[in-house]
């Protein structure tokens, strides 16, 4: 008898989902926050600046994603950095400021 080739299956690739990129929130708007009271944020592109109530205070940084960094300062002379990351929808945020070595926490709701 003649032997018989089976037919190798043709392998097919399967798509590699593309990942969803991080959007990157708007912070601009009134801020109420457990740390400076009232902030004013606004964002240009990546940059963004503000006040908040305590001491005459100032933010500036930059966001990338859902992440701000950058600084504080007050006009006492005292400042510092900062970190605030959003939540997914943008509406709020946890995050620290450094003070004389120290970290402590920053959250804020957008009002």
């Amino acid at each position: 008898p003649t032997p018989t080739r089976t037919p190798r299956p043709t392998p097919t690739r399967t798509p590699i989902p593309s990942p969803t990129p991080i959007q990157t929130c708007n912070c601009t708007g009134t801020w109420d926050t457990d740390a400076g009271g009232i902030m004013q944020l606004t964002q240009s592109g990546s940059a963004v600046k503000g006040t908040y109530a305590f001491q005459g205070g100032k933010i500036k940084g930059a966001i990338k994603g859902r992440v701000l960094t950058g600084s504080w300062s007050e006009n006492t002379g005292q400042s510092g950095d900062i970190m605030f990351a959003f939540e997914p929808d943008c509406l709020s945020f946890i995050g620290y400021f450094i003070w004389n070595g120290s970290s402590y926490d920053w959250r804020g709701k957008k009002l």
